[in-house]
């Protein structure tokens, strides 16, 4: 009698998830893929400010999900039954090196259907998931996407730090940039020196703004502001000169009433991030009208924002130290009951990952 064949081994992630505010790490399988869904061996991911807002306005998944959709990392495998493409029509195959859009459409709305653009998002790694992106997030040593995520191939010259925050921040900003028009020969004026002010002001500059000026509190981020294009840092409330364009991708509103004063005739005012406790902001009409002031939102991230971000990182990295901007990586099982934010000069808190655990991590399709 033959001997019996040994059981397949299960392939398994070691996944930072939330539950009533504590965050840990645990150990699980990873589902059996299906048809055209990517599995992907994390090399590097960050805790962007959206998984930050989640956690402290308590509103974190109540079921389980994988967080974060910052990172990168190499197929692993792809599910067989079904190909998987990149926002740019490229076959993805295993060993590529990718990203992918912090949010996939949910295929079931009208815009889904109509293809007018996604009206309920699924935000990977924050949102309550439904099955198929419950292991999409970023802070696992293996990730699991859905078929609908949006995925970008990183170049080779890109490397894997200035590749992390691809995916969310800067693809948000390009999204962002895109509604503000053309700057060239403008006075803009970001308010907020995070990880996306720091990609708007450069931007900004890359483009050809006639002059860039920061707006942040944290006097460090000023001073880094400065390194990555700005030509003016300032304190809120320190009075501003006359801006064409202001981008607000604080997540907040302390400088915002006193950045609108600033706004000269036919002046842009594009809102970026909206931290979830931000109030309510009283606009004077009457103002709006006299100084024919446009204000828009950023459209929804979509895949050629996140081609354009890659594109963006790749042609000014060599020029603008990007990595720098992460802090020196620690590993998933370092991370403690909190979630690690970046302090100081650094814009990302940064996650590393050695060998994944499980097995069978050599399959091209399964």
């Amino acid at each position: 009698m033959p001997p019996a064949a040994a059981p397949a081994a299960t392939t398994t992630t070691r996944a930072l998830m939330v539950h009533s505010g504590v965050v840990g790490a645990v150990t699980l399988p990873v589902p059996a893929l299906q048809p055209g869904q990517v599995r992907v061996a994390m090399r590097l991911a960050s805790p962007c400010g959206c998984v930050k807002d989640a956690i402290a306005s308590n509103v974190s998944p109540s079921r389980a999900t994988a967080l974060g959709h910052e990172g990168v990392g190499t197929i692993e495998a792809i599910g067989r039954g079904g190909d998987a493409a990149a926002a740019d029509g490229t076959l993805l195959a295993p060993g590529m090196r990718i990203v992918w859009g912090r949010a996939c459409p949910c295929r079931q709305c009208g815009g889904c259907t109509q293809g007018t653009g996604c009206r309920r998002p699924i935000a990977l790694g924050v949102d309550m998931a439904p099955d198929d992106c419950a292991f999409a997030g970023s802070i696992v040593t293996r990730a699991l996407l859905p078929r609908a995520a949006v995925i970008a191939v990183v170049p080779p010259s890109v490397p894997d730090p200035v590749a992390v925050p691809a995916g969310c921040a800067v693809a948000t900003v390009c999204a962002v940039m895109e509604s503000a028009g053309s700057l060239v020969g403008k006075r803009v004026l970001v308010i907020g020196a995070g990880m996306q002010g720091l990609v708007a002001v450069a931007m900004a500059a890359e483009e050809g703004a006639g002059s860039v000026t920061i707006v942040e509190p944290d006097p460090q981020r000023r001073l880094r502001a400065l390194e990555f294009g700005a030509d003016a840092a300032l304190e809120p409330g320190a009075g501003f000169g006359r801006a064409d364009v202001i981008v607000d991708v604080s997540g907040g509103d302390g400088a915002l009433a006193d950045a609108m004063d600033a706004l000269a005739h036919g002046g842009v005012l594009v809102l970026g991030r909206a931290g979830r406790n931000r109030r309510p902001l009283t606009v004077d009409a009457g103002l709006l009208a006299a100084r024919a002031v446009t204000v828009r939102g950023a459209p929804p991230v979509s895949g050629r924002h996140v081609l354009a971000a890659l594109d963006f990182l790749a042609a000014t990295h060599a020029a603008r130290d990007w990595g720098s901007l992460l802090a020196p990586p620690i590993a998933l099982d370092q991370v403690g009951s909190t979630l690690p934010y970046a302090e100081g000069r650094h814009a990302r808190a940064l996650v590393a990952f050695g060998s994944s655990p499980g097995a069978s991590a050599g399959q091209s399709a399964v």
